[in-house]
This record gives C-alpha cells, structure tokens and sequence, in this order.
C-alpha cells in the first residue's frame, strides 16, 4: 500500500484547475527571479510564458493537458517520494530519538511504562466525582 498515488485518469475540472495552477506559478517565479534574483527579464519571463502555455492548452485541449500533467506527475513523483523519505528520517533521528534519550536519562515516564517488582498490579485506581456537571465536560 502506497501512501502516494498518481492520478491516471484526472477530470476535466483537475486539469483546468492544473493549468491555473501552472499560470500561478509561473507568474510567481516569473516575480522571484526577476525581482529577488535580479535576473535578466529575458530569462525570467521564460517561467512566465511556460506557466501561460499550460493554461492556454489546458483550455483549449485536455488531452494535452493529460499529457503535460502525467509528464510532470512522473517526473516529480520519485523526487517526491525521496524528500518525503528524507525529511521523515530527519525528523526521527534528528528530533524524536534525541528527546526520547534526553527523556529517559531524566526519567521521565508519563504513560507509566515502567516496570515495577513489588507491585501486586499496574491498575491504577480511578476517581471519578459525583457531580453531574461532569456530564457536561467529558473531555
């Protein structure tokens, strides 16, 4: 079982709201480059004008759309797959498993997972009160 999965067959809708997307983007990089990059205006209208031919053609045919969207589907996805894969295991061995030793060392157990001999049982004795304004604050 994949946690990702590509569309095969998108919609007439999906394609449209692509090729908007596509025409967003573009005239945001189009900004980024030229603006905060300084880059040249030839060269950052380029991500303008591509933005702009996808919403062009996903207007007029959604064939082509289908194509351009599965192309860059199937280029991005392994891209995808491996910065998820990354920023997981960055995110483990990096945050987790550091606080899970600095909470051990301290020895801090807040679900009671410890194990205790002279303990005739782990149950631990609940008390509940008798008011019924209770009812109104279950959580």
């Amino acid at each position: 079982m994949s946690l990702a999965t590509i569309n095969w067959n998108p919609d007439k809708k999906y394609l449209r709201t692509f090729g908007l997307i596509a025409l967003l983007a573009g005239v945001c990089l189009f900004l980024l480059l030229y603006l905060l990059k300084g880059l040249a205006i030839q060269k950052s209208l380029i991500a303008f004008v591509v933005g702009l031919f996808i919403f062009i053609i996903s207007i007029a045919s959604l064939k082509l759309t289908k194509l351009i969207y599965l192309g860059l589907t199937l280029v991005t996805f392994p891209i995808g797959l491996a910065v998820s894969f990354i920023v997981l295991a960055c995110f483990y061995f990096l945050l987790l498993t550091p606080l899970a030793l600095i909470f051990r060392l301290i020895g801090r157990d807040v679900l009671g997972l410890s194990f205790k001999l002279p303990a005739d049982t782990y149950w631990k004795k609940c008390t509940r009160s008798n008011s019924l304004d209770r009812y109104f604050h279950q959580f």
